[in-house]
């Protein structure tokens, strides 16, 4: 087994400062297959027959309001306190382990904890521009994608590794974390509560996807919210056909999940769509 270790200090605006770890399994050969995004397959469709399948879209309806229109404005302590978060999971491939550890303000976390929320998936977009937030999933999602170079992962595995980091997070509902019935995080807390549902880890996959140049869309569905991928007209799995687009289906929660692979709950349900930014 071999151990790669990179420690990065990052110093955009003292936030933020990560480290992460590669362990390899030596295997003979690396797995076959999601060599590029051109041609993305998954794990299922490289011994089954992949079915494509396009799921309805319905539009949004108009005439709401977000609870909640202030510009975060985010003063930095000079003292601020921090906390470490290390994230450890094991590659889709099984062939790493991989271990991720941040630091993040505490005096940050406090403060958009204490926001109101954008309770409209057509307004989670907020939760992804937001000027902190996307510092800190920029340094994430480099993070990311220097482990996936040093493993010799092309774009398509580079997806479904950030993906698989997404689904490795715990799912925790709403009301168990926060004690509200519907609450929405921002990037920055559910990285620091380490857990979220659906909502949350949606809103962080699609903010690192967006990062890594990948075009992005939010699903939402009945009682559900899960994050399309732009692909190829070609790619197998399940899709959306948005603005001219196909955009592969992705479960956030929960790991195992591959590219293109629709839960059975919602094979006949329309679906709403909104650009993640």
């Amino acid at each position: 087994m071999k151990k790669i270790l990179i420690t990065i200090c990052v110093a955009v605006g003292v936030y933020f400062a990560f480290s992460n770890t590669i362990d390899e399994f030596l295997y003979p050969e690396k797995r076959p297959g999601l060599n590029t995004y051109d041609t993305y397959t998954t794990t299922t469709q490289q011994t089954t027959t992949a079915v494509t399948q396009q799921t309805p879209i319905v539009t949004d309806e108009d005439g709401y309001e977000p609870r909640d229109d202030r510009k975060p404005d985010y003063v930095q302590p000079a003292d601020p306190t921090w906390s470490k978060r290390t994230f450890n999971w094991t590659s889709y491939d099984k062939r790493y382990t991989f271990e991720i550890s941040m630091n993040i303000q505490d005096d940050m976390y406090e403060y958009y904890h204490s926001l109101l929320r954008y309770s409209y998936v057509k307004d989670y977009h907020n939760y992804v521009s937001d000027d902190n937030n996307h510092k800190l999933v920029k340094q994430l999602a480099d993070e990311i994608k220097s482990l996936c170079d040093q493993c010799g992962y092309g774009e398509s595995e580079t997806i479904r590794e950030t993906a698989n980091f997404v689904q490795s997070i715990e799912y925790v509902d709403d009301m168990t974390s926060t004690g509200y019935t519907d609450f929405p995080k921002y990037p920055l807390e559910t990285l620091y509560d380490q857990c979220g549902d659906c909502e949350d880890s949606s809103i962080l996959l699609g903010a690192l996807l967006k990062e890594l140049g990948y075009g992005c869309i939010f699903i939402e569905l009945p009682e559900h919210v899960a994050i399309g991928v732009k692909a190829t007209d070609d790619a197998p799995g399940t899709y959306y056909d948005y603005n001219g687009s196909h955009y592969l289906y992705i479960e956030t929660t929960n790991s195992g999940w591959d590219i293109g692979t629709l839960p059975d709950d919602f094979n006949e349900e329309k679906a709403k769509i909104y650009d993640v930014w």
